[in-house]
């Protein structure tokens, strides 16, 4: 191997060629020339490294020529070795170069993957993030929403405990009040017994008599007139008719008072005791058949005790099959309590079954009571043709 194929006589080289006369100059200049002098001195080292430098380049190219030559020997091989040896060698090198170029494909495609994969993760996280922003909006929205509505659960709570101590306290009162009209009705109830008791023991002792037929009041003569002009004389049943509704008219209706101390008095209406005298009243009238009915029950209240001479019922079995033992006349008699008006009496023919089986043609006058604790109740008088 020459010296220009030699690195060691290439390094040789600079240092000879720069570094040398460099450090010559400068120390020269520094140690005997004055300083008006620097300037020349550095053209002339420039001169002197320019043409270091053409040297060193000359020397290069032969360096460069020498490298070249020595790589072709060694590719072409020599007479004593073998062209197998030569071939694995190249085969050698040239799977080193193909295992490199594909290992380099390799790292390309797992950057682009991770590249990938990054800005898969970037897109991701903005996801995230953007959603995170949401999730937090939300939140501070259903916070807001929980504030005001425990706000006004509050309130709703108050007023709502407000209302139940209102109630509660209304319910107490009308509890109290209902507590003292117990009592009073209690009380009243008892003295409507007494006093109950006190009329049937009274009228057992002094019964009733009939009452001498009083004159026809207004209503009865107009009535009566209208019938005078229909019959031409007066029917036996029209006469007692009007002489119960002259009865029924003088009942305007029980009270009794009851006072307690501190209170103001009441009033309480005893119908049983008003209907107890109106019965008894009737109850003397024998010479027809007399029932009492009431259009708002639909259904008779009171008939004497003509119903067992006539049809041979008796007064409870009349007054419950009252529709059958009426049988097919029961929707006539319907029809014509509806009809009727306060103090008229009209007639009408009603057919009932007797006890017997048979049945019997009734004439009857029936009017509304016109006034009275009986106002607008119906009294029917019946007589066989």
């Amino acid at each position: 191997m020459s010296l220009l194929h030699n690195r060691r006589f290439m390094t040789v080289a600079i240092f000879f060629l720069y570094l040398v006369p460099i450090v010559l100059l400068t120390w020269y200049v520094t140690h005997f020339l004055p300083k008006t002098i620097h300037w020349s001195f550095f053209l002339l080292g420039l001169l002197i490294a320019a043409k270091g430098t053409v040297v060193f380049f000359t020397l290069l190219y032969a360096w460069e020529k020498g490298w070249v030559r020595q790589s072709l020997s060694k590719m072409v091989p020599s007479p004593g070795e073998m062209p197998s040896q030569h071939l694995t060698q190249k085969i050698t090198s040239l799977d080193s170069l193909a295992s490199q170029d594909l290992y380099a494909e390799e790292l390309k495609k797992k950057i682009r993957e991770l590249e990938q994969q990054l800005q898969q993760m970037q897109d991701l996280c903005a996801q995230q993030t953007q959603e995170l922003g949401l999730v937090k909006q939300r939140e501070e929205t259903l916070l807001q929403e929980s504030k005001n509505y425990k706000l006004l659960s509050e309130d709703a709570l108050r007023q709502r405990t407000l209302e139940v101590q209102t109630l509660q306290k209304l319910s107490t009162e009308q509890r109290n009040e209902m507590e003292k009209r117990q009592e009073q009705i209690q009380l009243l109830d008892a003295k409507v017994h007494d006093l109950s008791y006190e009329m049937k023991t009274l009228l057992q002792l002094h019964p009733a008599e009939p009452p001498p037929p009083p004159p026809p009041s207004p209503e009865v003569s107009i009535h009566r007139h209208h019938e005078d002009t229909e019959h031409k004389e007066n029917h036996p049943g029209l006469i007692l008719l009007q002489r119960c509704l002259q009865t029924a008219q003088k009942i305007h209706g029980t009270h009794y008072y009851s006072a307690d101390t501190g209170r103001q008095r009441e009033t309480v209406n005893s119908s049983a005791i008003d209907q107890r005298r109106l019965f008894d009243g009737l109850r003397s009238y024998t010479s027809g058949l007399i029932f009492v009915y009431s259009r708002k029950e639909d259904r008779p209240l009171f008939v004497n005790s003509a119903c067992r001479t006539i049809l041979g019922w008796s007064g409870e079995k009349f007054l419950a099959d009252f529709s059958e033992i009426v049988q097919d006349g029961w929707l006539e008699w319907l029809r014509h309590a509806t009809q009727l008006e306060a103090g008229q009496p009209i007639p009408n023919n009603l057919f009932v079954k007797a006890k017997n089986g048979s049945e019997v043609l009734l004439k009857c006058f029936s009017s509304l009571i016109p006034s009275g604790a009986f106002k607008n109740y119906v009294i029917c008088v019946c007589h066989p043709p």
